[in-house]
C-alpha cells in the first residue's frame, strides 16, 4: 500500500473547515470526487460515497457553514513545492457562471459570454467569480485553487481581485509573481493593489497611455504649479516611447525567437503613486491574429522583477488557469448545478475547489486510470487521475460520521399552500 498520508491529512483538515452540515458536505465532496458518470446535481446522492438520502444533499447546502479563511489556509499549505531556481507563480482571473433562465436566482448581473457565436449577444445574466490559483511550471490544467469568491453586483472585479491578493500575500515570499489578464491592466486595479507585496505581471491593452516621472520643479521664486506628470508614453505611438532601458533577445518555450524590451519609471495618470515598468514582447515569427498577436504589452509592478528572458514564459503559464476553469466546469459540473441563492452556490464552489485540489494532490500517487487508446508517453491529466481515485478514497475512508436513520417524514400538512419563489430582476451595471 502506498503512503497516502498527505491526502489523508488534507481530508481530515478539510472536514474540520466545515461547520453545520459537515458530514453531508464531506460526503458530497467524496461523491463529486469519485462520481465520474453523474449528469445532474441530484444524481450525486446516488453515489456509494453519499450515505444519505437525496433530500439531505439539498439540505446540506441550505444549512452549509464553511470557514473560508481556514479553507484558504489549508489550500495554501498543500501547494506543490517550487522547483529549484524558480519562484512561486500564481494567477488571478475572473470567470462567468451563466444563469440566463433563472429569475429566482438573486443578484444576477450581465456577464461576458466566451466563444459566443458570430452575431450573438456577448452578454447574458449570471454570476462572476474571482479566482486565485497556484500555477504549474509546465502548461497544463494542474493548478491549485487558493481562493474562489463570487463578485457581488455592487462590487468591481478589479477591487475584489486586489482584496484577494492582499489576503493571500502574507503567506508567500516577496519574489512571488502573480499573472493577470488585460481586465486588470488599468489604473483602478493598480491603485488598489499597489501595496500588495507581490510581483504583478499584467497584460494591458495596446491603446493605453502612461507617463514618465515628473521633472524637477524649476519655477521662479517658487511660483507656478509643479508638473505632476512627465512626458507621454503611448503604446500606439512609437515616437513617444524612446529607447528602452533594457532589451534582450531570446527563445520562448515554443522555440520561437522573441524580442523583449523594458521601460521603467512609468505610471498611470490616475495612479501616480504606483510606479511600474512596461514590457513589450515581440514574436519574430508565427501568426499574427487577434487571439495570438505578435506584440503584447505587459505591466510589471512590485518588488524583485524577474529577468526579462523569463517574463514571456511566466506569462504564458497564466493560461493554465483557463484550462483549470474548463476542467471544473466540464468534469466537476461546477456551472451545471442549479442552486437558487448565491450563498448556496458559493458553498458548492468551495466543494468543487476542495475536490479539484484533492485531485492535484493525488497526482503524485501515479494511480491514474487511462483508457486503452490513451498514450502513456504523456503526463496524466486531471480527468485520468480522478478516474483512479475511487479505490484510494475507499481505502482511506472518510472522517464524516455515518448517517443516522430518522424515520419517515410526515410530509406537507393537508391544505397548506406553497407560495411561488420570489423573482429578481437582473442587475444592470451602468458605466461610471
Amino acid at each position: 500500500m502506498g503512503d497516502y498520508s498527505t491526502l489523508a491529512d488534507f481530508r481530515n483538515r478539510l472536514y474540520h473547515c466545515f461547520g453545520n452540515g459537515k458530514d453531508a458536505l464531506m460526503d458530497a465532496c467524496d461523491a463529486l470526487l469519485c462520481g465520474t458518470s453523474f449528469c445532474s446535481f441530484p444524481e450525486l446522492s446516488l453515489s456509494l460515497f453519499f450515505r444519505r438520502k437525496w433530500p439531505s444533499l439539498y439540505e446540506a447546502f441550505d444549512d452549509a457553514q464553511i470557514d473560508r479563511m481556514a479553507l484558504r489556509r489549508l489550500f495554501i499549505s498543500q501547494m506543490p513545492d517550487v522547483p529549484p531556481g524558480e519562484r512561486r507563480l500564481l494567477a488571478g482571473d475572473v470567470t462567468s457562471i451563466l444563469r440566463p433562465e433563472s429569475p429566482t436566482a438573486r443578484d444576477r448581473t450581465y456577464v461576458h459570454v466566451s466563444n459566443a457565436p458570430k452575431g450573438a449577444k456577448p452578454v447574458l445574466p449570471g454570476w462572476r467569480f474571482a479566482t486565485v490559483a497556484a500555477l504549474p511550471y509546465k502548461p497544463s490544467s494542474w493548478t491549485t485553487v487558493l481562493s474562489n469568491t463570487r463578485i457581488k453586483s455592487d462590487e468591481k472585479p478589479t477591487l475584489v481581485m486586489a482584496q484577494l491578493l492582499a489576503e493571500v500575500a502574507p503567506h508567500f515570499p516577496e519574489d512571488t509573481t502573480v499573472a493577470l489578464d488585460g481586465e486588470f491592466g488599468n489604473a483602478t486595479f493598480m491603485g488598489a493593489a499597489k501595496d500588495v507585496q507581490m510581483g504583478k505581471l499584467i497584460r494591458t491593452a495596446k491603446n493605453r497611455t502612461f507617463y514618465r516621472s515628473a521633472p524637477p520643479f524649476e519655477g521662479k521664486r517658487n511660483r507656478g504649479r509643479p508638473k505632476l506628470d512627465g512626458e507621454l508614453f503611448a503604446l500606439n505611438k512609437p515616437e513617444t516611447q524612446g529607447t528602452p532601458d533594457e532589451s534582450v533577445s531570446c527563445i520562448d518555450r515554443g522555440g520561437r525567437r522573441i524580442q523583449v524590451d523594458c521601460w521603467r519609471g512609468l505610471h498611470f495618470r490616475k495612479c501616480r503613486k504606483a510606479s511600474l515598468s512596461l514590457i513589450k514582447v515581440t514574436r519574430m515569427e508565427g501568426p499574427d491574429t487577434k487571439r495570438n498577436p505578435r506584440v503584447i504589452w505587459l505591466i510589471w509592478q512590485g518588488p524583485l522583477m524577474p529577468f526579462l528572458e523569463k517574463v514571456p514564459d511566466y506569462y504564458s503559464l497564466r493560461y493554465s488557469i483557463e484550462h483549470s476553469y474548463r476542467f471544473d466546469k466540464q468534469e466537476l459540473h461546477w456551472a451545471d448545478t442549479r442552486l437558487r441563492t448565491p450563498e448556496k452556490f458559493q458553498s458548492w464552489t468551495d466543494i468543487v475547489s476542495a475536490a479539484h485540489n484533492q485531485i492535484t494532490l493525488a497526482r503524485s500517487y501515479q494511480q491514474e486510470n487511462r483508457l486503452p487508446w490513451a498514450t502513456s508517453s504523456r503526463d496524466a491529466t486531471p480527468k485520468q487521475v480522478r478516474a483512479g481515485l475511487t479505490g484510494i478514497i475507499a481505502m482511506l475512508g472518510t472522517p464524516a460520521r455515518p448517517a443516522q436513520p430518522r424515520g419517515k417524514s410526515p410530509g406537507r400538512a393537508s391544505g397548506s399552500t406553497v407560495r411561488p419563489a420570489p423573482r429578481f430582476k437582473t442587475v444592470f451595471k451602468h458605466a461610471a
